[in-house]
């Protein structure tokens, strides 16, 4: 028997299966050499859990505080408080950013950043987060008590959207804070009572009082829209009736009034008369002004009451006759003689 095509197969299966085993080791090889392609970028989440309500706690407080105070005695709890506050409050997590970096922007700016904190809660979640990193390294979280040596800041509500923040003095000889203190030695603190308000030595560059109020400039009457064609109208009472002449007409109205020079004619340095003009058009009679008659008093009433009756004068006194009889002397007559008369 001839075995000589049984092993010319058998040769040609042993070399096809070290074939196949080659390739495969080869794509291997290809396929563990070939890098990935890179993952496509994706938006960093904030660990902090920050829900979509947002509001202002000044708005629920008293005296320009940042809040209600903060009753809380234990420390975890009140870091806890202090993390839902700045997830709801924008204005709250701007103040102390700010305040953990030691560096403040104008009232303005920090109200801007508050609106766009307050409209984009993932971009606040991340700004919490920030906070919340540093205070993870403190090497001490406490409650404490600290003195009115040290500023604080407020919130001013009236006349804006968003709270303005500046700063000012504690309100008290000693108070209670949140302390956190960093390897440092530094430290960030929050006054509880004020509802985490931040405390330092000072803010620099962060303003005390809010600047002055500007005047508000009067505001204009309302514009009237007269329609064209509307003779003008004064208010009533400024000027006198208008006076009329014996046919009806409002001399006013006379397109030759006078005193004046029509239009056209010849004034007085061109020989005109500034009386008025001469010619008038035919069949036109010259208006005469007559003035209104002057108003007469009336005639004073004549007073009835009678005037009183003047007493009757005293009977004349007779004088009582004297005690000498009265001597009465003859006449003389004739020629006095000298001397006399």
């Amino acid at each position: 028997v001839d075995h000589q095509p049984n092993t010319k197969r058998a040769a040609a299966g042993v070399i096809l299966l070290a074939l196949l085993v080659l390739l495969a080791g080869t794509a291997a090889k290809v396929v563990a050499d070939d890098p990935k392609p890179p993952a496509p970028p994706t938006n960093p989440t904030p660990s902090a859990e920050c829900g979509e309500s947002t509001g202002f706690l000044a708005n629920l407080a008293t005296g320009n505080r940042f809040g209600p105070p903060v009753t809380a005695t234990d420390t975890d709890k009140v870091v806890v408080q202090l993390h839902k506050e700045r997830c709801f409050d924008p204005m709250k997590t701007v103040a102390h950013l700010q305040y953990q970096r030691r560096s403040y922007t104008s009232p303005e700016e920090r109200a801007q950043g508050t609106r766009e904190l307050r409209d984009n809660t993932t971009l606040r979640a991340m700004k919490v987060k920030e906070l919340e990193d540093r205070e993870g390294k403190a090497v001490k979280v406490e409650l404490t008590e600290m003195s009115d040596k040290y500023q604080t800041m407020y919130a001013v509500v009236a006349g804006h959207d968003v709270p303005y923040v500046y700063a000012t003095t504690a309100d008290r000889p000693t108070f209670k804070v949140l302390k956190f203190t960093y390897e440092d030695g530094s430290w960030d603190a929050y006054k509880l009572d004020c509802d985490f308000q931040p405390v330092a030595t000072k803010f620099p560059g962060l303003p005390k009082a809010p600047p002055p109020a500007e005047p508000v400039p009067p505001k204009a009457p309302p514009s009237v829209n007269v329609p064209p064609g509307t003779p003008p109208t004064s208010p009533p009472g400024t000027n006198p009736p208008p006076t009329t002449t014996p046919e009806g007409k409002n001399p006013n109205l006379d397109p030759y009034p006078q005193g004046n020079t029509p239009p056209g004619g010849g004034g007085a340095e061109e020989g005109g008369s500034v009386e008025g003009p001469t010619d008038r058009p035919a069949g036109r009679p010259p208006v005469v002004y007559t003035p209104p008659p002057r108003p007469t008093n009336p005639p004073r009433p004549t007073p009835t009451t009678p005037r009183p009756t003047p007493p009757p004068p005293p009977p004349p006194t007779t004088a009582p006759p004297p005690d000498d009889p009265e001597v009465i002397l003859p006449p003389v007559t004739g020629d006095p003689g000298p001397g006399g008369f």
